[in-house]
C-alpha cells in the first residue's frame, strides 16, 4: 500500500505542471530624425539720431546748410568772422535688415511591438492532465479515509 500511496503522490506532483505559454517579448526600436533649416527673416531696426550742437567761427563768405537730419545756420558777425552752427534733427530711423534664423528640429519615430496571445487548444496530454486531478484527488481521499479508518476505528 505505501509503494502504491508513493505513485500516488509522485503523478499528483507531476501534475501542475500545466502552465500556459508566456506571449512574444516587447521590443521597442526608435528612430530619430534631425531636421535644419535656415531662413532669411527681415526684422525692422530702429535707430535714435541723437541732438548735437557744433558751433565754429571763421574768416569767410555766409553759407547755410539743411539736410534730412541737420539744419545748418551761418551769420556774419559785426567784427567780420562768420558764425556757423549745426543742429541735428532729432528723429527715430526704422531699416529693414535680414536676420538670419536656424531652426533645429526632432522627429522621434518609435515602433513598439506589442504582445498578441493567441489562445490555442490544450494538447491531448494536458486535457487528461486536467482531468485526472478530481479523479486523482478523489483515490487519495478514499485512501486517506480507508486507512484512517484502521487507526481509529469509529
Amino acid at each position: 500500500m505505501t509503494r502504491f500511496l508513493t505513485i500516488l503522490c509522485a503523478v499528483a506532483l507531476l501534475l501542475p505542471g500545466c502552465k500556459a505559454t508566456q506571449g512574444v517579448v516587447v521590443e521597442t526600436h526608435e528612430k530619430v530624425k534631425v531636421i535644419n533649416h535656415t531662413e532669411l527673416v527681415p526684422v525692422v531696426a530702429t535707430f535714435k539720431v541723437p541732438e548735437m550742437v557744433i558751433e565754429k567761427t571763421v574768416k569767410d563768405s555766409s553759407s547755410h546748410l539743411e539736410t534730412d537730419f541737420a539744419e545748418s545756420d551761418a551769420r556774419v558777425n559785426e567784427d567780420g568772422t562768420l558764425f556757423h552752427s549745426i543742429r541735428n534733427k532729432k528723429q527715430t530711423l526704422q531699416q529693414e535688415i535680414p536676420v538670419k534664423i536656424e531652426y533645429q528640429d526632432s522627429i522621434v519615430y518609435k515602433e513598439t511591438e506589442v504582445p498578441v496571445y493567441i489562445e490555442k487548444d490544450l494538447t491531448q496530454w494536458q486535457k487528461i492532465r486536467l482531468d485526472g486531478f478530481w479523479w486523482l484527488l478523489a483515490v487519495v481521499l478514499i485512501a486517506v479515509a480507508y486507512k484512517t479508518r484502521k487507526i481509529w476505528p469509529i
